[in-house]
């Protein structure tokens, strides 16, 4: 794990940009492409607004989601719609972002979609770029299911359904090791009640605990307050 601590949410946001531009512009470079999964909730949204000031080519860029929950993907509640709309129509029509909603009538039929469009976001990733709640949950692994189970204890990268605290409670979500198959993994969080989330799960078995502790990838933890 490596702390990076910011007295200003300004500040953070513009190392976390360099960082995330940097990394892109070196895979482009070393591999002609370069493979970004993006977290919804409302403290990243700034910083996918200022990506359009990326020197980077966006046709070379496929962009995915690390969780998202089960509603049309114009819904309000849509983290595919959110983001799409923060990132602008000049890097939406440019790059390649993958929706993991396709069909609404049947829960097991889109996840057998979602894995099919998403199978190349299963391989090793440029950038996965995390949040977490203060239950400790990321992606969307809650604490105390089955569901976050399975994709903690998983030994291949998938995607697989879970249930939400709160409403929309159906949600679709990356697993642990498919998280952690990047060549770099961030979390960006804000707050006092954050901090003391992450300094606790370096002992408690919390899901944002296995990023933690992760030997596989090393978690770089971007934190304002």
């Amino acid at each position: 794990m490596n702390w990076n601590e910011f007295k200003l949410e300004s500040s953070l946001e513009n190392s976390l940009l360099k960082i995330i531009e940097h990394h892109l512009q070196i895979s482009i470079k070393s591999q002609g492409f370069a493979k970004l999964l993006l977290s919804g909730g409302s403290f990243p949204m700034k910083l996918y607004r200022k990506f359009k000031f990326f020197l980077i080519d966006w046709n070379k860029v496929e962009i995915g989601l690390v969780d998202e929950r089960w509603v049309d993907n114009e819904s309000k509640f849509s983290n595919y719609n959110i983001i799409n709309s923060e990132l602008g129509e000049e890097i939406v029509n440019k790059s390649s972002f993958t929706p993991m909603v396709y069909n609404l009538e049947s829960e097991h039929e889109n996840l057998i979609l979602c894995r099919e469009r998403n199978n190349g976001f299963l391989g090793e990733k440029t950038i996965v770029l995390l949040g977490m709640g203060t239950d400790g949950h990321t992606a969307s692994l809650f604490p105390n299911t089955h569901s976050t189970e399975l994709a903690l204890s998983a030994v291949e990268p998938d995607i697989l359904t879970n249930q939400a605290p709160t409403n929309p409670p159906n949600r679709i979500t990356h697993n642990l090791k498919s998280l952690l198959n990047t060549k770099k993994l961030l979390l960006y969080v804000k707050g006092d009640k954050k901090k003391e989330v992450i300094d606790s799960a370096k002992e408690k078995l919390l899901p944002i605990s296995y990023c933690i502790n992760s030997q596989s990838a090393e978690l770089e933890i971007f934190w304002s307050p």
